[in-house]
């Protein structure tokens, strides 16, 4: 429960949540489409549900007349094969690139900090991110798991 201070009174989160998509039916329907594509990515379908299932949100997608979600139907279908391929299991689990591109993005923000406090040439930094990405691969092996 959350004090409210323009209404000077306690209302709940579903009260609030319902309070402000009642102001424009978009922003009910944009509520509702973001929630629909939450609960897909959520679920373990096999790939042919996962297909059907993205089919559908495509369609409610494309027939919102939300500019937004029109383009990200667009995005969607693009790319519709590769999501769907991302609900094949592996030993009982979903198979991310998810590990991998934070460890890179580290070893990205590590190496362009080192250039702010210390200049050094562009193939230093090459060597640097070969180095730390050793050093996290030992300290952090990849292991199975959800991600």
């Amino acid at each position: 429960m959350n004090l409210c201070s323009h209404f000077k009174r306690f209302i709940f989160e579903n009260q609030m949540l319902e309070m402000i998509t009642s102001i424009d039916i978009d922003l009910h329907d944009a509520w509702v489409y973001y929630h629909q594509y939450r609960r897909f990515n959520e679920f373990s379908f096999s790939t042919v549900e996962a297909y059907n299932a993205l089919s559908e949100i495509i369609n409610d997608f494309t027939l919102s007349e939300i500019p937004e979600f029109v383009s990200l139907a667009s995005t969607l279908s693009n790319w519709k094969q590769e999501i769907v391929n991302s609900f094949e299991l592996f030993d009982g689990f979903r198979v991310s690139n998810g590990p991998i591109e934070g460890s890179n993005s580290l070893v990205k923000n590590i190496s362009l900090n080192s250039l702010m406090v210390i200049p050094i040439s562009l193939d230093s930094v090459t060597v640097l991110c070969t180095v730390l990405t050793s050093i996290l691969l030992t300290l952090f092996p990849m292991t199975k798991g959800r991600s």
